[in-house]
Order: structure tokens, then C-alpha cells, then sequence
């Protein structure tokens, strides 16, 4: 079923609050997926109980992706994580550093820095009520092939929902929207905007994706969402299999 993605950066903090998108760390570069996961608050049959801090830790690339993607289909309950390079170093974690990552888990907000010089972590992943996910990102770029990732997977399941007759029609995939056309949203996504795959409307070989503002959704979630605060919209032609954004944030005295 056709959803919502909602998108809201905080620049100050560095960190998204979204809905509806997974987190694709198999669309990282190899060398960017973290090598290990401590869970903050759950366990899994992948991790091993660190009797220094009290958390599950997951062990390996392949066995990150492998939590995650179980996480993604169900088969694991979902937990906040920070990834780390070398448990020697998690063995150095002060209290402090430790009660710091408890509150981060607890709190769904950070007291200090959450970016830990032993740890070495790129990301704090915060799983919120509703559907909801908080991440921190040491770079925001890693978030953009994430982004890219679910778009594709959304405008996919939209190209194959015309039933197919018998055995004719391979099934479709859409090509990936650029990193470079998801950058150039970066102030959209500040304001809060939601990509309204349930909205798509369809002229000849292009499908229209509509932009909305919706701000800060998350903490006001009865605020509606309407087409007086539509924005713009991604474009994908099937016949060409490209991508085109067209998006404009209102003035003050338009909205």
C-alpha cells in the first residue's frame, strides 16, 4: 500500500525524524555500514550479552544488515542502537558516557554530544511511538541514499499495481532518484515536507508525487495535511526512467 514519507531535519542537532522509511543500510557504501551495534534497549538472537555496559552488541557487518532487515520484515524487534568500531574501546566507556547513552535511548534526546569519540559512531538510531524513527547522522549525507532507497521502493510498488495477464509482463522497477536531486531538497526538508506516495496521479508516462509542508508533524501530530500546503512534487517518467523535482517553499504570507 501506497504511504506518506515524512521528512524532518534538524540542522542544529543533526538528526531526521521520519515515517515510513526504512533504514536501507545496505544503500551505504560497504565501507560506511557500521562494523558493530550496541542495542540500548532490546535484544536479538544476533547479539551477545557485554556484561561492561549491560547491552546486547551485534558483531559484524553481515550480522548488522542482518538485524536490520529482520527488523524491517518483522522477524526482529525493533531497538535503539548506536554503532561502534572496537568493543576494546566500548570497555572504556566512563558511567557517565554510559548513563548518557541510556538517556539518549530513554529520552529520545541527547544531554550532550551523540557522537562518542570512543565509540567512533556515525549514527544514533531512536525508535519512536507511531511509526515514527529519530536518527542521528555524524554526516546527513548518509542519509540521502537511504532517502533514495525507499523512493525507488515506493515508485516500484506504484509501477506494479496494474494486474498483469497470465503469464505476460515482467515485473518493473523504477530507477533510483539521484543523491545529487535529494541534496538539492535539503531546505525542504528542514521546514518538514511529506513525499504523498498515496497521492500519486498519473498524466500519460509520468507519475506526480505530491510535496507537502507538513513542519514538525511528530510533535503535532493532529496538524492536517492538506493540498494549501502542497509545495510542489517528484515527477518519474516510465518512458525515460528519470526523475524531475519541481518544489518551492510558500512565503509567510502564502501559507
Amino acid at each position: 500500500m501506497a504511504k506518506q514519507l515524512y521528512i524532518h531535519y534538524d540542522s542544529v542537532s543533526n538528526h531526521v525524524l521520519t515515517k515510513s522509511i526504512a533504514f536501507h543500510l545496505s544503500a551505504l557504501p560497504q565501507s560506511e555500514i557500521p562494523q558493530n551495534l550496541l542495542l540500548l534497549n532490546g535484544k536479538s538472537s544476533l547479539a551477545t550479552h557485554d556484561p561492561y555496559t549491560g547491552f546486547m552488541w551485534v558483531k559484524g557487518r553481515k550480522n548488522v544488515l542482518a538485524y536490520l532487515q529482520g527488523v524491517e520484515e518483522g522477524k526482529e524487534a525493533p531497538s535503539n542502537w548506536v554503532d561502534f568500531d572496537s568493543i576494546d574501546f566500548v570497555h572504556q566507556l566512563t558511567p557517565q558516557e554510559i548513563a548518557d547513552l541510556l538517556y539518549i535511548s530513554h529520552a529520545k534526546t541527547h544531554l550532550h554530544s551523540p557522537f562518542f569519540y570512543k565509540l567512533q559512531n556515525n549514527f544514533i538510531y531512536l525508535s519512536l511511538e507511531n511509526g515514527y524513527s529519530k536518527v542521528y547522522y555524524r554526516k546527513i549525507e548518509q542519509f540521502l541514499p537511504i532517502l533514495s532507497a525507499q523512493v525507488q521502493i515506493e515508485m516500484t510498488d506504484i509501477l506494479n499495481e496494474t494486474p498483469k495477464f497470465l503469464f505476460f509482463g515482467a515485473d518493473k522497477v523504477a530507477s533510483a532518484i539521484s543523491i545529487e536531486a535529494l541534496k538539492e531538497m535539503m531546505p525542504l526538508y528542514r521546514e518538514g515536507i511529506s513525499l504523498a506516495f498515496d497521492k500519486v496521479t498519473k498524466k500519460e508516462d509520468s507519475y506526480e508525487v505530491p510535496i507537502f509542508l507538513t513542519e514538525d508533524r511528530y510533535h503535532y501530530a493532529d496538524k492536517e495535511v492538506t493540498q494549501n500546503v502542497r509545495i510542489g512534487q517528484l515527477a518519474y517518467s516510465e518512458t525515460y526512467q528519470n526523475w524531475k523535482i519541481s518544489a518551492k517553499l510558500p512565503t509567510n504570507d502564502a501559507i
